[in-house]
């Protein structure tokens, strides 16, 4: 499955809006740190956990270190991006 950062902003709002329902998601953009609008680190982790599952995916941890561990959309889809040969 081809991923692009629409499915995955949608993936992501909708898991967020189950597990963090006191976020508010309608600040959520493709460049939006996700610990900025109160992400907890360990429920990032577990998101990212989730979206390597449901799309069958590895998700570089070098690339997001590039980013300065700045999880976002654009992060995240990056990070995909890159491990593609």
């Amino acid at each position: 499955m081809e991923i692009s950062k629409e499915i995955l902003l949608n993936y992501i709002k909708t898991n967020l809006s189950k597990s963090n329902p006191d976020i508010d998601l309608s600040t959520l953009s493709y460049e939006t740190d996700l610990s900025s609008i109160g992400v907890e680190s360990i429920v990032i982790i577990s998101l990212l956990s989730q979206i390597e599952d449901e799309f069958k995916i590895n998700i570089s941890i070098d690339s997001l270190e590039k980013n300065n561990f700045i999880i976002s959309v654009g992060s995240i889809t990056g990070s995909i991006l890159n491990e593609r040969p």
